[in-house]
């Protein structure tokens, strides 16, 4: 079975890309009001990441990320699936 094949991975795929292109249009926006030439805003950025118990992945803007890495894995993905019966997040900073 490859992992597209694996229960709830394409549900999984399907929802972030829509986060995900939530996050660019939030990006492009910010970027777009920003008219200011001292504005920082693109100097620097925001990541923002989404994991699922499925095991997808996704982080914007992209970095690279070892092909064994493995999010279900981290100790956040574990605590929150520890909390299944809620919706459950972490922030890293």
């Amino acid at each position: 079975m490859t992992v597209c094949e694996q229960p709830g991975v394409r549900e999984a795929v399907a929802m972030t890309y829509k986060l995900e292109q939530i996050w660019m249009n939030s990006a492009a926006a910010a970027a777009s009001d920003s008219s200011d030439d001292d504005d920082q805003f693109g100097k620097s950025a925001l990541y923002r990441y989404v994991g699922t118990r499925e095991g997808v992945y996704r982080v914007y803007p992209a970095i690279r990320i070892p092909l064994k890495y493995d999010p279900t894995q981290q100790p956040w993905s574990v605590d929150c699936n520890s909390l299944l019966s809620r919706n459950a997040y972490e922030t890293v900073l």
